[in-house]
């Protein structure tokens, strides 16, 4: 199971190898191993929220692999005084190498912003990553300017794009994206992670003849980059016109994984077009949002959608759960933009 489990993930079926692994739990005598291996997946499709809940299991069953992963988990998340106690447990029990990475975090993790330049270049880029909010792109720009290491300037500059596209902030994500031009990098893995950042951002502008453009450049789709072709292929035959073809790859993509919140809100709205169901796009949202309970962008399509079929108590519910998530400038617009479907809530 365990084995099947991984070849699921690998292969971008995460919802079936979540549940697999769920019941690798159940059967097994380790279960914090497992439990553990849940919240990496989880850090990996970037919901540190949701690795906590599996690493709380797992250290409760005293699996001590899990206290450098919960360590990781809560600097994620931004929760500096949990991180700083996490990170003061892996530098009593951990290895020599462990010792180290505590004892960086938790400079990174308590320094004044003002006293930053005397953090080396990794510590400045995991500042950046760590301590950095999405509205801190003036605080980036400052940090990146201290910064030699090209590939490391590119990585924060990455990593701040990410958190604003994860938000919902495109355009705000696009202007800081722009900063990556004229670096030169070496890190093949971060050129490869920006190209396909890129083809997000085109996607989700619905700008598809660069999108398709840029694909025929030979940008490659590895197995764990599977959906990702999926989704730029539906979005394509949907615009001209390839019905079949459309419905097959957006049917994949809705159930395929819950933290691919582009594909899985495309989806939700193309198959509500085309599907005999009247709730299928409410269901969609509604079976992701249990998995990925804090994504900005399932959030907004539920509400709507919810709203929409009249359940007036979970579309409310949902946008009180999406108001801390975004800048409150933000969650107005959003409130304005679609001031119709939620003309009957009590905001």
């Amino acid at each position: 199971l365990f084995a099947a489990s991984q070849t699921l993930y690998r292969s971008g079926q995460v919802t079936k190898a979540f549940d697999l692994l769920g019941q690798v739990i159940t059967y097994s005598s380790n279960q914090g191993k497992y439990n553990n291996i849940l919240a990496l997946w989880s850090l990996e499709q970037r919901a540190p929220d949701v690795a906590l809940q599996f690493l709380n299991y797992s250290l409760n069953q005293d699996y001590k692999e899990a206290l450098l992963t919960t360590a990781i988990a809560q600097s994620e998340s931004r929760n500096i005084g949990q991180a700083l106690a996490a990170w003061d447990s892996v530098r009593q029990h951990g290895d020599t190498t462990q010792l180290q990475m505590a004892e960086s975090m938790t400079r990174v993790l308590i320094i004044p912003q003002r006293v930053v330049s005397g953090l080396s270049e990794e510590e400045k880029y995991a500042f950046c990553r760590y301590r950095l909010s999405p509205a801190d792109t003036l605080a980036l720009k400052s940090i990146i300017a201290l910064m030699k290491d090209e590939d490391l300037k590119a990585r924060a500059i990455f990593d701040m794009t990410e958190k604003l596209y994860r938000i919902d902030e495109t355009d705000a994500a696009i202007r800081t994206f722009q900063k990556i031009k004229g670096l030169k990098l070496r890190d093949k893995k971060l050129y490869e992670d920006i190209q396909h950042l890129e083809l997000l951002m085109l996607a989700k502008k619905n700008d598809l003849r660069a999108l398709a453009s840029q694909i025929n450049t030979g940008i490659e789709f590895k197995d764990d980059r599977k959906n990702e072709k999926i989704y730029f292929t539906a979005l394509i035959s949907a615009s001209s016109g390839d019905q079949q073809n459309a419905v097959k790859n957006f049917e994949w993509l809705a159930t395929a994984n819950p933290y691919f919140e582009d594909a899985l809100v495309a989806s939700a709205y193309y198959l509500k077009e085309y599907s005999k169901e009247n709730l299928k796009a409410y269901k969609i949202l509604v079976e992701a949002l249990q998995v990925n309970p804090k994504s900005v962008k399932i959030l907004k399509a539920y509400s709507i959608e919810a709203a929409t079929n009249g359940f007036d108590d979970y579309a409310q519910a949902a946008l009180v759960r999406l108001g801390p998530l975004i800048p409150e400038a933000s969650f107005r617009k959003f409130m304005l933009d679609n001031q119709q479907a939620f003309s009957s809530l009590s905001f």
